[in-house]
């Protein structure tokens, strides 16, 4: 969506978008491409994305094994899984505009910075783990190649 020809792409389809000079022909009320493009388009993919998975996790509260009859929820049924994704995606573009993006855009922000913490923080826990063990590999084997 971030695309160049998309716009015009999605003006020539006449169900997707108002055509400027005429109503869509199956869609109750105009849509505005503008919120089908561009960073506001990402905004409701992370969105509807977010959803599906908030949803999951609520799903998969204190299952501990996968003999547990939501387990089977979880590994399985990916027909309807997808379904599920692409209803929630197609329904996030809906969402009236007003305060939309800017709210996402501090979820953005928040959960990109949770994530980089996380990383940055299994990544000096893997590097110090793997220093351990090659420290004790050169003193069992006394051999220079494990220190240089």
């Amino acid at each position: 969506m971030l695309s160049p020809g998309v716009e015009s792409q999605l003006y020539k389809l006449p169900w997707v978008c108002e055509d400027r000079t005429q109503q869509p022909l199956v869609l109750q009320g105009p849509l505005d491409c503008g919120s089908l493009l561009g960073f506001r388009a990402v905004y409701r993919m992370c969105f509807a994305t977010a959803a599906f998975f908030f949803f999951f996790m609520l799903l998969m509260i204190c299952v501990r094994s996968s003999r547990d009859p939501r387990a089977a929820i979880q590994n399985g049924f990916w027909f309807f899984k997808f379904l599920i994704l692409v209803g929630i995606t197609v329904g996030a573009f809906y969402i009236p505009d007003g305060s939309f993006p800017k709210i996402w855009f501090y979820f953005g922000v928040v959960g990109s910075f949770l994530f980089i913490l996380i990383q940055l923080i299994l990544f000096v826990d893997f590097a110090h783990s793997w220093n351990q063990r090659w420290l004790c590999k050169a003193e069992e084997c006394d051999s220079p190649a494990w220190y240089a």
